[in-house]
């Protein structure tokens, strides 16, 4: 099928499995992401973002603010998430998408 391998690229590039637990209970490891593009607009409180952290690596966070500087504070779900200190203020930029879709694992 011409166009099936950009198309699963793309697909590739647009999801992402969850590994740990600091989103407990809302996305469990093993689940599925479907990522959506992010804009600045889209940061709001509540929403769940998939982040390129300088420290922690890709993780899944929910936006708790977002600063007077247009970076965001996040935070996992799950009690054993690190502390909105210990992830720090990340900036927009370092935002890999917006999760639109999330698919159970079990």
């Amino acid at each position: 099928m011409p166009g099936g391998e950009a198309l699963t690229a793309w697909l590739r590039s647009r999801v992402y499995r969850v590994r740990g637990h600091s989103m407990n209970p809302w996305a469990q490891s093993g689940d599925y992401l479907l990522l959506g593009r992010f804009y600045p607009r889209h940061a709001r409180p509540g929403r769940v973002v998939v982040v390129e952290h300088a420290e922690f690596g890709t993780i899944v966070k929910r936006i708790l603010d977002v600063t007077a500087d247009g970076s965001l504070r996040l935070t996992g779900d799950a009690s054993v998430s690190s502390s909105v200190k210990a992830i720090g203020d990340v900036p927009i930029e370092r935002v890999i998408g917006r999760v639109l879709l999330r698919v159970r694992s079990r």
